[in-house]
């Protein structure tokens, strides 16, 4: 858990997908989670400053949060290895989870 609160509860699912030689980090929310993740990006906008995503205990990205966000996904787009080696994001996810959806019941383990 994040000091925001958001945790992997707030997610119904989601997938990374690849699109050489970046990442998209796909993220489905439960009700209160879209809810919860409004809030922080209204929050986050209002102050000027970035989220941080995290993926298993590894920081993904920080992108700077411009405006409120009300959506049920979002994606968010994650540096890839130029030339094709093993990246950070394959690291943590592990490679076989690429471009396959992560079901809801696995998102709390």
């Amino acid at each position: 858990e994040r000091p925001t609160g958001f945790t992997a509860k707030h997610l119904s699912g989601g997938v990374v997908t690849k699109d050489f030689p970046d990442y998209a980090i796909e993220l489905t929310f439960t009700s209160e989670g879209k809810r919860l993740f409004a809030d922080i990006t209204d929050r986050v906008s209002q102050q000027g400053g970035s989220l941080s995503f995290y993926v298993n205990g590894a920081l993904v990205n920080s992108p700077v949060v411009l405006a409120k966000i009300v959506s049920d996904t979002f994606a968010l787009r994650v540096k890839g290895t130029p030339g094709g080696g093993l990246s950070d994001v394959e690291r943590v996810v592990g490679k076989e989870n690429i471009n396959n959806p992560c079901p809801p019941e696995e998102l709390n383990q």
